[in-house]
């Protein structure tokens, strides 16, 4: 599997993925609980490891005429949608409090014109297979349900994605982990959320988050842990190590920049403990 590629010494910090959440369920019946959804993934992405990565923006009781807006307004790289769907398409609100059918075609020509960033389309409500299969030739990913699914399903799996999103996996090894996670509670295989993708698209490779997204967060303001780099190269003596402090920009430069000088060497980072002089080892890591 393909990691994505260290970025330059001197680039600067990438902006934040957007994850842009659309909900819609009309008030004239009963549905998903499109609210506790958003929080619950609000609170995923609070805590994951790459959390200064990730922005979520939600919009919740979305209409047709939201969508192009909130498009051109967040930009987003992930778009999520939840509520009601049926063989139809994707359903969102009328000014009745009702719902009506979004033309499955017409959205994808609207991502297509309007938010070319997009990378991945999660369509966590019932019956939406078909319409990740399309809207996956214009994003290169999309995620859908082939049947009727219910809440606990749907909101399990959205937490476990991102989750999985946010320390960094491919959108296929997230997915592949969130369903089998799904799995161990005992979900049915027809009742599990379905991988779409575009023909020149590798799940697998296809990175959300990129090396320079990959850096440890930390508090605004708030220095790192002085750290310690040290690389063995294989079947040989030589051993090299680095002492690095500063900034967390500064530290996440200087940790890219070793990482590729020592490319294929046993790569072990410290905690260096000024008080004693000492480093303390958390265990080792591959480059």
């Amino acid at each position: 599997m393909n990691r994505p590629p260290l970025p330059p010494a001197d680039a600067p910090a990438p902006p934040p993925v957007c994850v842009l959440m659309l909900s819609a369920v009309g008030t004239q019946r009963g549905g998903p609980d499109t609210g506790r959804e958003q929080r619950e993934v609000a609170q995923v992405i609070q805590v994951v490891r790459y959390r200064e990565a990730l922005a979520l923006q939600t919009a919740p009781a979305v209409q047709g005429e939201d969508i192009l807006p909130l498009l051109l307004a967040h930009d987003p790289t992930v778009l999520h949608f939840s509520g009601h769907a049926a063989n139809d398409g994707l359903r969102v609100l009328t000014a009745d409090g009702g719902d009506a059918p979004l033309d499955t075609d017409g959205l994808g020509e609207l991502l297509a014109a309007a938010a070319k960033g997009i990378r991945l389309a999660v369509l966590n409500a019932c019956y939406t297979e078909a319409a990740a299969d399309k809207l996956a030739q214009i994003t290169g990913c999309a995620i859908g349900y082939p049947e009727r699914v219910d809440d606990q399903t749907t909101i399990a799996f959205a937490r476990s994605l991102y989750h999985c999103v946010g320390t960094g996996m491919s959108v296929g090894a997230a997915h592949r982990a969130a369903v089998a996670s799904l799995w161990t509670f005992g979900t049915p295989e027809h009742l599990r959320p379905r991988l779409k993708s575009r023909p020149d698209v590798e799940p697998e490779a296809c990175f959300l988050l990129n090396a320079a997204h990959q850096v440890p967060a930390t508090r605004p303001g708030a220095l790192p842990d002085p750290t310690a780099l040290t690389a063995r190269q294989a079947g040989s003596a030589k051993k090299f190590t680095a002492l690095i402090t500063g900034t967390a920009a500064s530290e996440a430069t200087l940790r890219a920049g070793l990482a590729s000088t020592f490319d294929g060497m046993e790569v072990e980072w410290m905690r260096f403990d000024d008080t004693d002089n000492t480093m303390q080892s958390p265990g080792r890591e591959g480059t």
